[in-house]
């Protein structure tokens, strides 16, 4: 039978296990921009903006920046530069702003 010792150290265990069990924090992965191709780029919501990253992590991506955006406060601009659209360039997804030049891609 178990004592009131056991039970309290059993108890005492399984606080201080689940105080130092946690989960590990979301980091921003090295390879989330590669590209060869503008198609291999999507849009997300960053930290305080749009951004651009590979769509194969986009999922991982969103997580880390929702993460992100309530730890960071996010200056307002006084201006709007257009809407953003990705762009694969020198191997990574860039965000630019979309004039009518390209207007015809994503």
């Amino acid at each position: 039978m178990y004592t009131k010792v056991n039970i309290i150290y059993a108890a005492f265990v399984a606080a201080f296990f689940a105080m130092t069990a946690h989960a590990e924090p979301l980091k921003e992965g090295a390879d989330w921009r590669n590209c060869s191709t503008d198609d291999q780029c999507v849009m997300i919501d960053g930290a305080c903006d749009k951004t651009a990253v590979n769509w194969q992590v986009k999922d991982a991506a969103e997580a880390y920046y929702r993460q992100q955006q309530t730890l960071v406060k996010c200056a307002i601009p006084f201006w709007r530069q257009g809407e953003k659209m990705p762009r694969c360039r020198l191997g990574g997804c860039e965000t630019i702003v979309k004039q009518a030049a390209n207007a015809a891609q994503k």
